[in-house]
């Protein structure tokens, strides 16, 4: 959609330029052959030229199903999360062709399906002698309910809720396995905003029900890392490869997001931030200097104490590093 508009408008991008793994490129170091490597997929693939939201729903994204995964499979991007408010933005047809297309070049998902049990999926890993439950949910939103149907219930296709279906999933799983540690990955947050009572809330209600870990991701900027009930809740990572302008300045935000990374022999994430304001990296994010790292670590540690957490550095870059 961002560049079909550019175009109409005499105006060029990266992706019109340099083609798919130009905005890759300086991110690509994160993203080992060998490693689980994890991204929240926020568009859709569809045949249809027209959305049955285009009136309705402002931002409408859709992507070249071969180009992208021609693309991900080339980036070693083999496990996606897709409970976000744009799975569904060609409706049911987009959705399960989406589906469909992951299915065919083998690349995992959880977080939408045909149905809700299979929206509410789950990724389940083994490192060593230990083993970890990743789940994945959009918070509710009334519009994405009323107007767009976006949600996975009973029969009907969608993206899993952040809602009392899958609180009650975790809490099960948690029942049924206290040993081993739950991820909570939640699509939320207002853009370019701080934290909400209803992230807070909900972060709360997670970390009861068997969270271990919660990272975050929706609101297009970094949000504040916080401890509740002894667990650590990455607000969020904001953007790494996203084709907007970015409207950071205007919304007064830091123009930085985070690539995650957990080291499962340490329990540890690992949080590197990122430039991601397109207009000036020209959509091709990399990591900060010394100077920004500071901006976005302050800000990010606002709401811990100096034992939650260290800064350090390594060959990938500045880090911020929490136990969990």
């Amino acid at each position: 959609m961002y560049t079909e508009k550019r175009k109409s408008r005499g105006q060029t991008d990266a992706l019109q330029q340099y083609g798919y793994h130009y905005s890759f490129e300086k991110i690509q170091p994160f993203l080992g052959k060998n490693d689980i490597n994890i991204a929240n997929f926020e568009a859709v693939f569809s045949l249809e030229n027209q959305s049955p939201l285009k009136d309705k729903k402002p931002f409408v994204l859709k992507a070249d199903a071969k180009k992208t995964l021609e693309e991900f499979k080339s980036i070693h991007l083999n496990y996606l999360v897709l409970a976000n408010n744009h799975l569904k933005d060609y409706g049911e047809q987009g959705l399960a062709y989406t589906l469909h297309q992951l299915d065919q070049a083998s690349i995992s998902y959880i977080g939408a399906g045909l149905n809700q049990k299979d929206a509410h999926n789950y990724f389940e890993i083994t490192f060593e002698t230990k083993h970890y439950a990743i789940f994945n949910g959009y918070w509710h939103r009334d519009t994405a309910y009323l107007d767009y149907d976006f949600y996975a219930i009973g029969s009907r296709s969608g993206v899993a809720c952040l809602n009392g279906v899958l609180l009650e999933q975790i809490m099960r799983y948690k029942q049924a396995h206290p040993e081993r540690k739950i991820i909570v990955i939640c699509h939320w947050g207002v853009d370019f905003k701080p934290i909400t009572k209803d992230q807070t809330k909900l972060a709360t209600i997670l970390t009861q029900a068997g969270a271990d870990l919660i990272v975050g991701h929706g609101a297009h900027t970094i949000q504040p890392i916080q401890i509740i009930n002894q667990k650590p809740i990455v607000f969020n990572i904001g953007n790494a490869v996203f084709n907007s302008d970015g409207e950071y300045e205007q919304q007064n935000a830091l123009p930085f997001g985070c690539i995650a990374r957990l080291d499962l022999a340490k329990d540890i994430i690992r949080l590197y931030p990122i430039y991601t304001n397109n207009l000036q990296t020209f959509w091709q994010p990399y990591p900060v200097d010394t100077e920004d790292f500071s901006k976005a670590s302050i800000y990010m540690t606002s709401l811990l104490t100096p034992e939650n957490y260290m800064a350090s550095q390594d060959k990938l870059g500045r880090y911020l590093e929490v136990k969990f």
